[in-house]
């Protein structure tokens, strides 16, 4: 799957969820790195995206951190010193499989849970969304609610 199709992906997913991600303009692109998505929700709420594809069957830990330091440089040219909440969108053959390495890098001294407050994981053939890793004590739960209790109805 090509990275414009991962992104076509997860923009589908979430406006069927009547989130509305909105791209960042142009001109703003190329004067620095940015996330996919803003993104707005139905009560206001509003958080940074940005989708990363494993193109890996099983990637390990290497491939995941160097995907979360992309994106967390990403969102660092919008969102320094995180008002936004920052949401990473992993697309991938087996996204279950990524929770444990994800726990492992964010429990490393050097972890990414100061810099992403969600994690999801998307089934590339299936097109399904999982909730793969939460930051504990990240001051966006509030905004992330929505998001996640999306997630939650989706698997009861």
């Amino acid at each position: 799957m090509q990275s414009r199709d991962a992104e076509a992906l997860v923009e589908r997913w979430l406006r069927q969820r009547a989130f509305t991600p909105e791209r960042f303009p142009m001109r703003r692109r190329k004067l620095s790195k940015t996330p996919d998505f803003r993104v707005t929700g139905e009560t206001g709420e509003t958080f940074l995206v940005e989708v990363k594809t494993l193109r890996s069957p099983s990637p390990g830990h290497g491939s995941i951190a160097f995907k979360l330091a992309r994106a967390k440089a990403q969102f660092d040219g919008v969102n320094d010193g995180g008002r936004l909440a920052n949401v990473l969108a992993l697309v991938a053959e087996a996204p279950g499989a990524l929770a444990t390495p994800l726990a492992d890098l964010a429990l490393a001294p050097d972890g990414f849970a100061d810099g992403i407050d969600l994690v999801l994981g998307f089934a590339r053939a299936t097109e399904e969304a999982l909730l793969l890793h939460v930051a504990q004590g990240s001051r966006h739960q509030e905004t992330l609610r929505p998001l996640i209790t999306s997630l939650e109805k989706e698997v009861a």
